[in-house]
């Protein structure tokens, strides 16, 4: 991966999950050094004049500029250029560089339903490696030269006619016979073949002047933010649920990781109960309490689905099986503060039933994210 820079503060590049190899699917321990070279390298401070030759060392820059080319071709709002979604990236052990791959392209050929401003029409730059490169006007150049070289490359009008042809022809059969409204498919069908005709002409009248100029913000990031790592274990009884002390109903163990910092523990406590906050068919909840070394205190609350809660049950924290979060509270400043939720992971039971007095043991494990 080459040499490691200083962390970006925010902490951005912990939202990009590692995909494959991972052990324990800890993604807290992810070497994410390469991906803090390449947002060093579009960092503002960094001169317009050294930004391609930066990136060249770090990204398949040929490849992006298709990549970026092809989003705003296709439309492809919900993709990485302008909503900062629906991309992977790939690090080629070949070259050390990283690939740009689309997916998610489900919302493609119709402009953005959700900004609040019309974009250039031959243009995506909301994400920070187009925004940065479109405002170089060598770079911008280049995009809109390989926008064109895609659409004489890959645009083939007659073959994506050809292919809407043969889709119709599969479908509209499938869904005269399930009852659906045909005539109405038939019109979006129409729709999109006339887009697909007038899609070069747009586009090349859009850049006929130059490059049109990206007047908007970066994006905000979407993303999940991978905060931390928890796990613990627990021993209580059912119904005590809202008892004033939670360290005389219970007790545990928490390991927490966040921010990169370990957090050390005094003393925690636990209850168990229904879940006080549900309208209706609420699920059981163990609720932790760990008071911390710098006296505040770290509140953790596991729901299991009814279903699941018994001797040897639990699940993985999906919201089916189980869900859980943490939060401070710092009674100095009388703060209290989300933290996140759980994901990933699991919640195991050894003794539990929802009955008055019943024991409430286990354990779990899980990654904390904020989205």
């Amino acid at each position: 991966m080459g040499g490691r820079v200083q962390r970006l503060p925010g902490g951005l590049d912990d939202t990009f999950e590692k995909k494959g190899d991972v052990p324990d699917d800890d993604q807290t321990r992810v070497d994410r050094g390469a991906l803090r070279e390449v947002a060093e390298a579009v960092a503002g401070h960094v001169p317009e004049s050294q930004l391609r030759s930066r990136l060249e060392e770090l990204v398949d820059f040929d490849g992006f500029m298709r990549f970026w080319a092809v989003e705003k071709i296709l439309e492809h709002w919900d993709g990485y250029a302008n909503n900062v979604n629906n991309y992977f990236l790939y690090e080629d052990p070949a070259t050390g560089r990283f690939v740009f791959m689309p997916t998610g392209t489900d919302q493609i050929t119709v402009p953005d339903p959700f900004t609040g401003y019309t974009p250039p029409v031959s243009v995506y730059a909301a994400a920070v490696l187009p925004n940065r490169l479109y405002a170089a006007g060598e770079t911008r150049q280049t995009y809109a030269e390989a926008l064109r070289a895609m659409l004489d490359r890959a645009f083939r009008e007659e073959e994506l006619l050809g292919e809407i042809d043969r889709m119709e022809a599969l479908v509209t059969p499938v869904l005269a016979r399930a009852g659906a409204d045909t005539s109405g498919v038939g019109v979006a069908i129409d729709d999109l073949r006339q887009w697909v005709r007038g899609r070069r002409t747009v586009l090349v009248e859009d850049l006929e002047n130059g490059p049109p100029p990206w007047r908007q913000p970066l994006k905000e990031s979407i993303c999940a933010d991978l905060a931390g790592h928890v796990e613990g274990s627990f021993g209580t009884t059912f119904g005590t649920g809202g008892a004033p002390d939670i360290f005389t109903t219970g007790s545990g163990v928490l390991s927490l990781e966040y921010r990169r910092l370990q957090v050390a523990f005094r003393r925690v406590g636990a209850q168990a109960g229904f879940d006080r906050n549900a309208q209706a068919d609420p699920w059981p909840v163990v609720d932790m309490n760990g008071h911390a070394t710098d006296d505040t205190y770290y509140n953790v609350w596991i729901g299991v689905n009814p279903e699941h809660f018994r001797p040897g049950g639990g699940g993985p924290f999906d919201g089916a099986y189980a869900w859980g979060g943490i939060g401070n509270w710092n009674p100095r400043a009388s703060q209290w503060t989300y933290l996140g939720g759980f994901v990933e992971g699991a919640v195991e039971l050894e003794q539990a039933a929802a009955v008055p007095g019943a024991p409430v043991s286990g354990r779990f494990h899980a990654l904390v994210i904020q989205w």
